[in-house]
């Protein structure tokens, strides 16, 4: 994504860290991902995040702290 760069210096995050379970940092663009109906349902679904700025990134936030990692 071109402008990629640009999101993770306005939301103070190091994109390089998202494959890190360690790390807190999550990200879910926009149309661009898939998620398992169980995980969504588990997460709170998007009801969960309905009041969040930037409920993308509260959504990815949510399905790694669950304990998910990508596939």
């Amino acid at each position: 994504m071109p402008l990629w760069s640009h999101f993770s210096i306005l939301l103070g995050a190091n994109t390089s860290a998202m494959n890190n379970q360690k790390s807190k940092v999550a990200y879910l663009v926009g149309s661009l991902f898939l998620i398992r109906k169980k995980v969504l349902e588990e997460v709170g679904t998007f009801r969960s995040v309905k009041n969040a700025i930037h409920e993308d990134r509260e959504l990815g936030i949510r399905v790694k702290k669950a304990g998910y990692k990508k596939l």
